[in-house]
């Protein structure tokens, strides 16, 4: 029982020390208020899961409120960080693909304007040892 309980009280100091942050992604150029802004964390803890459906770190969806987006992603511990967002427009919650795989939705990353291929983690890890707002434009 003494194994158990000190077990537990470590976990919980270690867990009180640990810094958490709030990540803002801000997006410029929504096109309209239709359906919501989808978005996915990925951590450096695990890049290779970075872009893939289902292991991401943390997702949440918004609700589009206008052609200019503000959305804060709370508490996330220190660390780096890449952040992919899609508009979906028709709330289907997928990011709607053309025949050969483009994007009909806008969609963005954390510090990429331009895409010419599917990115890699380190072309969009951004680390949050702060509170930290960040710019994501849609590419549509």
């Amino acid at each position: 029982m003494k194994v158990v309980l000190t077990f537990f009280l470590a976990a919980l100091i270690g867990n009180a020390n640990m810094k958490t942050y709030d990540l803002t992604i801000t997006i410029p150029n929504i096109k309209n208020t239709n359906g919501g802004v989808h978005v996915s964390v990925y951590s450096s803890k695990n890049k290779a899961s970075f872009t893939k459906i289902g292991q991401e770190f943390k997702v949440l969806d918004f609700k589009t409120e206008g052609a200019n987006g503000k959305y804060v992603i709370k508490n996330l511990p220190e660390g780096e960080y890449a952040v992919a967002i899609y508009h979906d427009e028709n709330g289907d919650k997928k990011c709607n693909t053309n025949m050969i795989g483009i994007p009909k939705e806008g969609y963005g990353f954390t510090r990429l304007d331009k895409i010419w291929s599917m990115p890699k983690f380190d072309d969009c890890k951004v680390l949050l040892n702060k509170n930290l707002s960040v710019p994501i434009n849609l590419i549509y």
